[in-house]
């Protein structure tokens, strides 16, 4: 079961009825943005600790009828997490809860939050992604409403949480191994290695690229190495896909 008095650390509080006419507002948005998108988008209260709304697109559900998952609120963890997972992804939301909440305005306002969680999918071969950042706050300063993307993904580790403080190009990442969170800078790619990675990742083979910019193959080579040292990526296109989640290009 879940461990009440740990969620009660993350529920928002002094939440009033012209609060949630701003809510509305948010919602009709989504509603015409979840068109563009097979993405599962939420958005989540931590006042009342139930999900607000829900897409309907089929993706992010991994399978399930979004309607499954409206008015369970936290319940979901109990229905569909697995065990192993459970406690896990609990102390992450205490944690990112609390994180959060220190932060200046500004800062609360450019946070991404990452996780992958061990989920109980129909085929039971995928693994939710979720994006979320805050969208409006408690009057405490506490994160009250929680914007989300929701995706499946057919590999991955569990357990997979990252704090991303954008203004402070910081990552907080969940180490599973020791059981802490761990802070680090996030790589920075030079003009120059930026614009390699975007070539090479347009699909320009290193001698056009070279070419185009009026370098050698052997220093392009060298770019891409350094790119892949930064970044701990083993293929430009994982290289491109971290540069791109974390603002690093």
């Amino acid at each position: 079961m879940i461990d009440t008095e740990l969620l009660s650390q993350i529920q928002a509080a002094g939440i009033t009825d012209a609060d949630y006419e701003r809510a509305e507002r948010h919602i009709e948005v989504l509603k015409t943005l979840s068109n563009l998108t097979y993405k599962g988008i939420f958005i989540y209260d931590n006042f009342k600790r139930k999900y607000l709304y829900i897409s309907p697109n089929p993706f992010g559900w991994l399978e399930y009828n979004k309607e499954a998952f409206e008015n369970m609120g936290s319940i979901f963890i109990d229905a569909f997490i697995k065990p192993n997972s459970k406690k896990a992804i609990i102390d992450a939301f205490v944690y990112c809860y609390q994180y959060i909440k220190n932060l200046s305005q500004e800062e609360k306002e450019n946070i991404a939050i990452y996780c992958n969680y061990d989920y109980m999918s129909i085929d039971g071969k995928h693994l939710p992604s979720t994006k979320c950042t805050p969208l409006e706050f408690a009057p405490d300063g506490s994160p009250w409403l929680m914007l989300g993307i929701t995706t499946s993904e057919p590999h991955g580790k569990h357990d997979m949480f990252c704090i991303h403080n954008i203004l402070r190009k910081e990552l907080v990442s969940y180490n599973p191994k020791n059981d802490k969170w761990e802070k680090k800078q996030v790589p920075t790619l030079s003009p120059k290695e930026k614009t390699v990675l975007l070539l090479l990742s347009q699909g320009q083979a290193a001698k056009s690229v070279a070419e185009r910019l009026g370098m050698s193959e052997y220093t392009v080579a060298t770019h891409r190495k350094n790119i892949f040292r930064k970044l701990g990526a083993h293929t430009v296109a994982e290289a491109m896909a971290f540069a791109v989640k974390y603002k690093a290009i």
